[in-house]
């Protein structure tokens, strides 16, 4: 599960990185292994319809991507 919810994560342009924390060599493997997964649009649109209210950009808990 954790594989999926870091490509959901990397899937999203507004998310320049996913920072895990791991207190075990296992949770290094298992979060590297995120790194194997890449979500097609049919992916996230089934994954939309489980998380009808997951926030979009600059709402929530994911900020909007600030300009350099």
């Amino acid at each position: 599960m954790v594989e999926l919810a870091f490509a959901w994560l990397v899937a999203h342009p507004e998310v320049s990185s996913v920072i895990a924390g791991a207190t075990r060599a296992e949770k290094v493997v298992q979060n590297a292994a995120a790194t194997d997964w890449e979500l097609t649009a049919a992916d996230m649109g089934e994954l939309d319809q489980i998380l009808p209210s997951t926030p979009g950009p600059g709402t929530g808990n994911i900020p909007r991507r600030r300009g350099l």
